[in-house]
This record gives C-alpha cells, sequence and structure tokens, in this order.
C-alpha cells in the first residue's frame, strides 16, 4: 500500500522539476530520477552540493531516513505487539501512519532540498508549514499511548502486562520515542537554518534581476 501511495505522488514531484525560474545548480540533471531507492520519482544526488547547501541538505535527508526508519519500525512493533497484548486494529492504524508519514514526508522532504537548490520561495514556504506540521507529529508520536503511537505513555501500559512480548514493546517504545524526539530536534534545526539563511532571499533577487 504504501509503495503504491509513493508512486501516485511521483508525477506531482516530478512535475515540479521544470516550473522553476532560477538557474542555481543548473550543473544538475533534474530528470535523471533515482530517489527514493526502487520507486524513482525525483532526482537526489547529495554530491551535487557543496558548503552549506551539502549541510542542509544532507540534514534533510537524514531527518528523511529517520522517518522511514521509525515507520517502518513501527509495522514491526505494531504486528508483535497487536497479535499479543494489544488491539488488532492497531495493525490497521500502522499501516495508514505509514502511508500518511511517508507521503508527508518524502514531499517535505523534496518542497526543502529542491527549495534549497534552486533557490525557490515557493517551496521553501511549503517547506517550512510541512516541517512544522511534521515537527508537532513527530512530538505527538514520541508520547501519545494511542493506536499505532509507541510514545513515553506506553510504557506504563505495557508494564501492566506479561510476557516477553510487552518487554520487547517497552524496548521499541524507547527506540521509537527516541528516534522521534531526535526528528523533531533535527527538522526544526533545519527551519531555523532555511529562514536565517535567507534562500528565499536569493531567489526574489534573482525574479527581480530578471
Amino acid at each position: 500500500m504504501a509503495s503504491l501511495a509513493m508512486k501516485a505522488i511521483g508525477g506531482k514531484l516530478s512535475s515540479n522539476f521544470s516550473s522553476t525560474i532560477s538557474e542555481h545548480n543548473s550543473h544538475i540533471d533534474w530528470h535523471d530520477y533515482n530517489f527514493p531507492p526502487c520507486l524513482k520519482l525525483i532526482h537526489f544526488k547529495l554530491s551535487d552540493f557543496q558548503g552549506t547547501e551539502k549541510a542542509l541538505i544532507k540534514k534533510l535527508y537524514i531527518s528523511w531516513i529517520l522517518l522511514t526508519v521509525v515507520l517502518f519500525k513501527n509495522v514491526i512493533t505494531t504486528i508483535v505487539l497487536s497479535s499479543t497484548v494489544l488491539p488488532g486494529i492497531n495493525i490497521l492504524f500502522t499501516f495508514l501512519n505509514l502511508i500518511i508519514g511517508m507521503t508527508l514526508g518524502t514531499f517535505t522532504f523534496f518542497w526543502g532540498y529542491y527549495g534549497v537548490a534552486k533557490r525557490d520561495s515557493s517551496h521553501l514556504r511549503k517547506f517550512k508549514i510541512g516541517a512544522v506540521i511534521l515537527v508537532i507529529l513527530y512530538i505527538l508520536a514520541s508520547c501519545l499511548p494511542y493506536g499505532a503511537f509507541d510514545g513515553w505513555a506506553r510504557i506504563p501500559i505495557l508494564e501492566d502486562k506479561s510476557g516477553r512480548a510487552a518487554e520487547y514493546g517497552i524496548v521499541m517504545c524507547v527506540m521509537e520515542s527516541f528516534v522521534y524526539t531526535i526528528n523533531a530536534g533535527l527538522l526544526s534545526y533545519c527551519i531555523y537554518l532555511v529562514q536565517t539563511d535567507a534562500y528565499e532571499d536569493d531567489a526574489r533577487s534573482f525574479t527581480n534581476q530578471n
């Protein structure tokens, strides 16, 4: 299901490559679609960039990787816990989280990465909106015990259960909550860098010159 959802957004992402007016990083072949692996919806190669640009885009990429890892880990954890100590409906919730999270996460990564790469103010505005939403969701996911969320508040619930599955769930809750907390901080820092490094101002300057 997640694969189909990701493919569905491929056309939308790819169509944006030709819409910008900026010639910044014009050496990049934006039509060499190679990312995400297997799906190949957009072009992304970290070696295309240098300096502060590369540093920021690398942080965005790491944030996307953390989201991908924690969402797929949540699927495994939820299946284990839902077959033993938690309601089975949580399996549905974890796949919904995977589809929604990967879609929003990939769009946000693309908006930020492409906006920085091309000095495109429209994409950067979309990135900041998407990133703020993700940061809020990360904080909630790191705390809440509802559905497929394995936040800190789920640990006391699992402590009341017996068996290895509950012990496994506690360890996974700690790991998942920690990753979400780290990712909330990392993505917040990326928002700060985008805002303070004035990439949007560069885009406006280019527009005015033309």
